[in-house]
């Protein structure tokens, strides 16, 4: 079990990049500060916490319309659509056309 764990620990070091050198909420955490809470959220409020992330259906749905769709157009759409949609068939319908489930694999 331990060498499973090692090596798992080892690869994913690798793949992940799993930091060594100690991180900037490594220095701010430790000791006994009474403004520990005020460092953290602090420290929260200044990082970005949300990663952009490209799944492949969106990247399907740029090379289907031939420009690229930004996040920001991404989030309006999601919004608007869940605002207005109150019947449960239209929501599964547009989950569909998201995913592009409604295509037949080729």
């Amino acid at each position: 079990a331990y060498l499973q764990i090692q090596n798992r620990y080892r690869q994913d070091k690798k793949v992940f990049g799993i930091y060594s050198k100690p991180q900037q909420l490594d220095k701010t955490l430790p000791g006994l500060d009474k403004k520990k809470i005020t460092k953290f959220y602090n420290y929260l409020l200044e990082i970005e916490l949300e990663e952009e992330v490209v799944k492949g259906n969106m990247i399907a749905w740029c090379r289907n319309i031939g420009r690229s769709i930004t996040l920001i157009e991404w989030e309006k759409v999601w919004t608007r659509n869940n605002k207005i949609t109150k019947l449960a068939t239209y929501k599964e319908n547009a989950y569909k056309m998201f995913y592009r489930w409604h295509l037949s694999p080729s």
